[in-house]
């Protein structure tokens, strides 16, 4: 004889999820793998250290420091670049994995990885279709 006994859910305690929280783009921002300018994929460079060259790659706390220092909201270059706000802030908070679409555009623009953004999915594989 089986004895059939009701699910007790026990709530979580409050910030639990905050606790847990994933890294921002899953594995790739914890391989620790050198980008163009030798700062390091997952690690923090200081938020405003100047940047030198122009096709580093950056994080998405030095994208915020470095709207927020020239005095632009994420909101402001969201609806400037014609991008929803609210994917803007996806994107910058890693629960977007930017492989394609308009959250891959958006990583490219903001600098957050290397990739190009290809205006005609159907001349895709050619050399010429895409802009870096």
């Amino acid at each position: 004889m089986f004895v059939l006994r009701a699910a007790v859910h026990k709530k979580k305690p409050f910030g639990y999820q905050k606790a847990f929280k994933k890294e921002p783009f899953g594995s790739i921002m914890g391989s620790h793998r050198p980008t163009t300018n030798g700062n390091l994929i997952g690690t923090k460079a200081g938020a405003g250290s100047p940047r030198r060259d122009p096709m580093a790659l950056r994080t998405a706390d030095q994208a915020r420091a470095e709207l927020k220092a020239k005095g632009v909201s994420i909101t402001q270059w969201a609806i400037a670049n014609r991008f929803s706000p609210n994917l803007v802030f996806e994107v910058l908070g890693g629960r977007k994995k930017c492989v394609r679409g308009q959250a891959h555009e958006i990583a490219i623009k903001l600098g957050l990885k290397a990739g190009e953004i290809c205006n005609d999915p159907a001349t895709a594989l050619e050399l010429t279709c895409c802009v870096a």
